[in-house]
């Protein structure tokens, strides 16, 4: 009876341990993914603590990838107070569609022109 016990304990063992394997085998990452995971693992290995890190730096590594992706320079901002260098903080500008003065209240948005100036006081970079 404990021969049989222990048969049966070491073939349920050897099933799971092949069934856990063949579990753990990842499946590739598709480009997007890997991109992402890519920034995730860039933005959690940067330290933003308050009493050692940067969030100054976690912003201009995320502008850099920004710009890289094709949003213009001119409109991507990292920013941050003289009292406070490392407390900076990120924005992304979006142009926004005005309506054409030639067009009628009811025009199709496609008639809609983007601003020739940017829209609010800018904030120069530092």
């Amino acid at each position: 009876m404990a021969k049989w016990v222990g048969v049966l304990l070491g073939a349920s063992l050897l099933a799971g341990q092949a069934q856990a394997q063949a579990q753990t085998a990842p499946s590739p990452l598709r480009p997007d993914q890997a991109s992402f995971r890519a920034l995730y693992k860039e933005l959690v290995e940067t330290n933003t603590t308050l009493s050692a890190g940067s969030c100054t730096l976690a912003a201009e590594r995320m502008a850099v990838r920004l710009k890289a992706a094709g949003m213009p320079a001119d409109r991507v901002n990292v920013f941050f107070t003289s009292q406070n260098p490392k407390e900076g903080s990120l924005s992304r500008s979006i142009p926004v569609l005005r309506k054409s003065s030639s067009r009628s209240c009811c025009s199709p948005i496609s008639t809609w022109s983007k601003p020739t100036a940017p829209i609010g006081p800018a904030i120069p970079s530092p």
